[in-house]
């Protein structure tokens, strides 16, 4: 069984027979019979999708347009390349950043078998003062008014494009204390 990934390089031979004595072929060789001689086949690039990323409430499909700090953040990545065994659920890997420079690195899980389908979440918390070392493993210090970023890195894109960072910005809210 051919294994028909993006990025692989197969040989490729096209030809049309309409019935008559009249012949539509792709090669560079004319006059020999390529059909049955695949060194002259042509070579086919096998290209991928793009990448697409949504933040999301986790466990749902709903969109996100604010981070709460405290709160947790999902993310949906949609990478059907990245489904490399269609009897299991793959992984891939993921970062966030934010601006005031923390960062998270982790590994979503496709949502199910043979479905190029990738979903996880992160827990924040809000980060009281600038310039704070206090950052948690595990949690992605937030402040309100900044942009938390994921980064995913696209192995392999539509029009060949190879290790592209596809990146999706969310701002985080800014708190409001309740008396």
């Amino acid at each position: 069984k051919p294994d028909l990934k993006p990025g692989r390089i197969i040989a490729f031979n096209f030809s049309i027979n309409n019935g008559e004595n009249l012949f539509f072929r792709w090669t560079a060789n004319l006059g020999r019979n390529i059909s049955v001689t695949p060194s002259l086949w042509g070579d086919l690039a096998l290209l991928g999708t793009d990448a697409e990323i949504a933040f999301v409430k986790p466990g749902t499909e709903k969109p996100l347009t604010v981070i709460v700090p405290g709160e947790p953040v999902g993310a949906h990545i949609k990478d059907v390349d990245m489904n490399l065994d269609r009897k299991k659920k793959d992984k891939i890997e993921v970062a966030f950043s934010t601006e005031n420079g923390d960062a998270l690195t982790g590994f979503f899980e496709e949502t199910g078998e043979d479905t190029g389908l990738f979903a996880g979440s992160i827990d924040t918390a809000l980060l009281l003062l600038q310039g704070d070392s206090r950052f948690k493993d595990k949690v992605l210090q937030v402040t309100g008014g900044e942009l938390v970023e994921i980064i995913y890195l696209d192995q392999a894109r539509r029009y060949g494009e190879r290790n592209f960072e596809v990146k999706q910005k969310l701002p985080v809210g800014l708190p409001m204390l309740q008396l």
